[in-house]
């Protein structure tokens, strides 16, 4: 059976126009997810996704003009999650990834990252 790559390359793209998503490594190991889904418009809403690998997903959104949605949408998500039962860190690395994404200072979110020592690599 032969399979248009064409299409399929469209097709994908197609589903996944408005997604971003990266995986977040420490030491050279996948630790953490983040994904963005962006709104068709610029004052939509966009919803941001963090999963630290082994625990529940937490998902915070944005909207409006004139500002970081993606780094706010996750410092949402992030600072909902400190504290509770469900995302109580088991270790310092973990901890440093929420902790490093609920702060919503100005500076974008991998930037925040990369200054904690984790690599952000965009997969999609």
């Amino acid at each position: 059976m032969t399979i248009n790559n064409a299409t399929i390359y469209d097709q994908h793209r197609a589903h996944t126009k408005r997604v971003s998503a990266c995986a977040i490594l420490h030491n050279g190991q996948h630790v953490a997810s983040v994904t963005i889904a962006y709104p068709k418009d610029g004052a939509g809403r966009l919803y941001a996704y963090a999963h630290w690998l082994g625990k529940p997903m937490v998902r915070g959104h944005a909207n409006g003009y004139g500002y970081d949605k993606r780094t706010a949408a996750l410092s949402v998500a992030c600072r909902a999650n400190l504290g509770t039962a469900k995302g109580s860190p088991t270790d310092a690395t973990e901890a440093l990834f929420w902790e490093s994404l609920s702060k919503d200072g100005g500076e974008e979110w991998t930037n925040k990252l990369l200054a904690n020592g984790f690599a952000v690599c965009r997969v999609c």
